[in-house]
């Protein structure tokens, strides 16, 4: 591959068509679209503009520069880790090896808590395992009246949101703390809403290569069937909520029974959710704080 990228008066188009066939032969799914975000990000230029500059040529340092990135693709790296990149509800989030990688059905959450609080009115919202930052930065971006408090268990991910809160212009309506899920809440703080995305892996299922060799072990695996964050923020979520207040996690596609009979079964919550994503997968569960 090296020698073939080395060549003079590669173009734009060039670099593209290989991408594709590079990525199709170590079997990397998507591969044109893949080719065409790693170009259009190693280069600065959007999708379109990609097929706008199809003759321009490369310089050396640009080979090189997705040379090295594809031989990294090649290997299941995931993308958003070689470009340092994910998209999410329109922002770009910053990602490293630190923190898991946002996904598309994770940005329905954000959903889930504004069509259960559709005046705009000033919120505090607890995130919890917040790891880039995706929800938190989301949530206080897309409504300026919102305050948000996001902890993660790693220092490391509370640096990367940190990152993402000031380099979106929230920071200033964002808190990132390191510590146990409510550990860092202070005495007598209370929110509108508590939202997480925390591990929900059981110690025993596999996952895909690029996930189990390359995304954090603490982000994605919670003991054995999973439940081990989900269920201490069940039992702790009541002294943190306002009277009334929401409860919205994600969960595992196997979950959904598990979790439904936890929130029943305590005495502190009302109107149990679970909640559908846009595949019809059962995703998501919602509960309110039974009233004081």
């Amino acid at each position: 591959m090296g020698t073939r990228l080395e060549r003079q008066q590669w173009r734009v188009r060039d670099v593209l068509s290989f991408a594709e066939t590079y990525l199709r032969k170590h079997r990397v799914e998507h591969a044109r679209r893949e080719a065409e975000w790693l170009l259009g990000e190693s280069l600065g230029l959007s999708r379109l503009n990609v097929y706008l500059n199809l003759d321009r040529p490369l310089s050396e340092e640009e080979r090189g520069t997705i040379r090295n990135a594809l031989k990294r693709r090649g290997r299941h790296e995931p993308l958003a880790y070689i470009l340092g990149v994910q998209p999410f509800r329109g922002l770009r989030i910053e990602v490293s090896s630190d923190v898991l990688i946002p996904r598309p059905e994770t940005e329905e959450l954000v959903d889930v808590v504004w069509d259960r609080f559709p005046e705009r009115k000033p919120l505090t919202i607890l995130d919890l395992c917040t790891g880039s930052g995706c929800i938190a930065c989301a949530l206080a971006h897309e409504r300026p009246e919102v305050q948000v408090v996001a902890t993660d268990i790693s220092e490391e991910a509370a640096t990367v949101a940190r990152l993402n809160a000031g380099q979106l212009g929230v920071d200033d309506r964002i808190a990132v703390r390191s510590g146990n899920l409510f550990d860092t809440v202070n005495k007598g703080e209370t929110f509108d809403a508590i939202v997480s995305n925390p591990p929900y892996i059981s110690s025993g299922d596999s996952l895909p290569p690029s996930v189990a060799m390359y995304e954090p072990p603490a982000a994605l695996y919670a003991g054995k069937g999973g439940l081990d964050l989900i269920r201490r923020i069940i039992e702790e979520a009541p002294f943190y909520l306002c009277s009334g207040g929401l409860l919205a996690m994600e969960f595992g596609h196997d979950q959904p029974e598990a979790i439904e009979k936890l929130l029943h079964d305590s005495p502190h919550y009302s109107h149990v959710e679970i909640v559908k994503d846009l595949s019809g997968k059962q995703r998501f569960a919602v509960a309110r704080l039974v009233g004081r």
